[in-house]
């Protein structure tokens, strides 16, 4: 009985003693410290196009906040966290957080955020290395040409048949012309080869037969990789051209696949 009241007066004099001691830390150590280890955190690094990005803090502090992007000229957000809530091409790169306090070392921070297309299946199942159209001559044709066309310097899949048919090509926009289309659904665009928007998932597809260019008024182009080749297919689009008289018009369904 008189050990165990030695160790019970010996345990009370150790926490008065532990209570009575001051910390070595001031507070504004312990901020700092605090600050020190603040990370971007987030619920994914790679994101569907049209998705939303939240990009938040490990613990929220006091202090000044600036997210800044890689592509992006000036500052996206000046709170204590970052969101869009629709993801696009632009949006993928390198985010930067910086945040600072007077009474302590600023703190840096930054994560990578990819953004992709999402992996859509085409709606139509055309023969390989084909295009059908419905008022031209179809055809078909053993090996498709994919690579860059220096007259447009775009990136483009194309294929033909033989003299007095019609061929096919389609472009893909600038953004591919140092790099591997992804997979997924493509707008099929209007404007040419300038493709004037920003939306890098966008072909142009074009067939010249007897003297008449035909180009798209619409529609969508559907890219995915077949044993890591490239393969387009686009289904009922429809062409128009002229050469000076009456418009004519036609659709095509096909599918293109790289050697």
């Amino acid at each position: 009985m008189q050990k165990a009241l030695l160790i019970s007066a010996s345990l009370l004099f150790m926490l008065v003693f532990s209570g009575c001691t001051k910390s070595s830390v001031s507070p504004e150590e312990e901020y700092c410290n605090e600050l020190k280890k603040v990370k971007i955190v987030t619920a994914k690094t790679s994101y569907y196009v049209g998705e939303p990005i939240q990009l938040d803090v490990s613990t929220v502090v006091s202090g000044y906040y600036t997210w800044r992007h890689s592509k992006m000229p000036n500052d996206i957000s000046l709170d204590e966290d970052y969101y869009t809530d629709y993801a696009t091409k632009i949006n993928e790169g390198w985010y930067y957080l910086t945040i600072s306090n007077p009474d302590c070392e600023t703190l840096h921070d930054s994560i990578y955020i990819e953004v992709i297309n999402e992996p859509v299946d085409a709606p139509c199942d055309p023969s390989n290395n084909t295009a059908s159209f419905s008022s031209i001559p179809d055809i078909a044709f053993s090996t498709a040409t994919y690579g860059i066309d220096y007259t447009w310097n775009r990136r483009y899949i194309g294929g033909y048949q033989s003299f007095g048919y019609p061929d096919i090509n389609v472009y893909f926009h600038p953004f591919w012309l140092e790099q591997e289309p992804e997979d997924g659904e493509y707008t099929v665009a209007t404007g040419g080869m300038a493709f004037g928007s920003e939306n890098v998932y966008e072909v142009f597809i074009t067939s010249l037969y007897s003297s008449i260019f035909f180009q798209p008024t619409g529609g969508k182009a559907y890219v995915t990789h077949v044993n890591g080749k490239l393969q387009v297919t686009f289904c009922g689009v429809e062409l128009t051209g002229s050469i000076g008289g009456p418009v004519y018009k036609t659709t095509v369904t096909g599918r293109l696949t790289a050697q």
